[in-house]
Order: C-alpha cells, then sequence, then structure tokens
C-alpha cells in the first residue's frame, strides 16, 4: 500500500453517498423484487416472477417504474472480501468508526478521511451529525491503515470510537419483506389473528 500515493489522490477511491429519499413508496411487489436482486444482484426478472409467482410483465413493470425511477436501489456494490468460512482464519479485520457530535465544517473532514480508502464499503450519515464508516481491512494493511487513520483525524480524536467485528458472527441481512402486509403496508409483530394473548392468571 502506497500511503503517499492515497494523499495525492485526487479523485477519492471509497464509497459515495447519495440523498434520502423520503417519498417511496412501495408495494409487495416492489419489495420482493428488492429483496432477490439483494440477494442476488444476477437474478433475471423473470425467474423472480417465477418465484414470487407473478407474471413476467408485471414484475419488469414494477421493477421499470418503481424500483428503478423511484430510486429504491442505487446499485449494486460488489466487494473483494472473500466470506468468512467456518473453521478458516479469516484475513480481514472488519471495523466501525463512528463519529458524534460533529459540527457544520467537521463532518468533511472524516468523510475525505474515509473515501480516500479503499478498504471503506460504506458510509452512512444521521440528522444529528452522527458519521458511521464501515472498512475491511486486510491484515497486512492493518496497523498501517490505523495509523494513517489516527493521523489524519487528530483534531476529531474526542469524537469518534471504534468498534471491531466478529467475521464468523456477522450474517448478511436480507430485506425483512415478511412485515409488509399488502393490504395494511409495514408492520411490526405484535398481536395478530393466529396469535392469542395468554391469559393473566396462567404462567
Amino acid at each position: 500500500m502506497d500511503w503517499h500515493k492515497i494523499d495525492g489522490t485526487a479523485q477519492e477511491a471509497g464509497v459515495t453517498s447519495f440523498s434520502v429519499n423520503r417519498d417511496s413508496k412501495v408495494d409487495e411487489v416492489d419489495l420482493k423484487i428488492l429483496r432477490y436482486l439483494g440477494e442476488d444482484p444476477t437474478s433475471g426478472l423473470a425467474k423472480i416472477g417465477k418465484e414470487i409467482n407473478a407474471n413476467p410483465r408485471t414484475v419488469r413493470y414494477h421493477h421499470t417504474e418503481h424500483v428503478v425511477k423511484g430510486n429504491l436501489m442505487l446499485g449494486n456494490r460488489i466487494r473483494w472480501v472473500v466470506p468468512f468460512r467456518e473453521g478458516a482464519t479469516s484475513q480481514i479485520m472488519q471495523l466501525i468508526f463512528c463519529f458524534k457530535g460533529l459540527g457544520q465544517d467537521e463532518i468533511a473532514t472524516p468523510r475525505k478521511l474515509f473515501n480516500k480508502l479503499p478498504f471503506t464499503w460504506l458510509e452512512a450519515g444521521t440528522e444529528d451529525r452522527r458519521y458511521y464508516a464501515f472498512l475491511d481491512i486486510p491484515i497486512a494493511h492493518f496497523h498501517d491503515t490505523m495509523k494513517y487513520i489516527e493521523a489524519n483525524s487528530e483534531t476529531l480524536r474526542n469524537k469518534y470510537e471504534m468498534t471491531m467485528l466478529d467475521p464468523s458472527r456477522t450474517k448478511y441481512l436480507s430485506l425483512p419483506d415478511h412485515m409488509f402486509d399488502k393490504n395494511l403496508g409495514w408492520r411490526l409483530f405484535g398481536l395478530t389473528d393466529d396469535v392469542k394473548e395468554t391469559p393473566r392468571n396462567q404462567p
């Protein structure tokens, strides 16, 4: 890793961010498309239609008019990291950096830093000015990467914390489309028609 070359990089090599789409309206077919494409971006729309028992033309319409035009899926990121395999030694360090209480003029500092790093695969921000960066760092570059981050975030030393993840305990999460009812919309699991409340006089 040529750290001097990274410092001189004119174009950021890491992630990019997009504005929040607050006006998105989805239906059951949209969510099924998002779920299957999230699990396998190479899935064909005809195959998805067969899986969800829907007309392929209907699936294509929902994909074009709702998913694509509605910016429900902005793209796919292909990660170079080999998935963890049980019984094998992981060759990466998975980290989360969280910056809190950032001022309006401070948030650009961590964004510029982590967008330069080739090991950053996701960034996120909140309205209360928190910034999160998720990294997969090869073990061979771990110590040098940490030195680089510390040297370039000195002014924010008291505003961030780092969390190490155990790759043997991480899992891929799919879209919880089972929590969406086509008539009621999104719902949290609780008492439903098929779940009876236990009487108070019973243990």
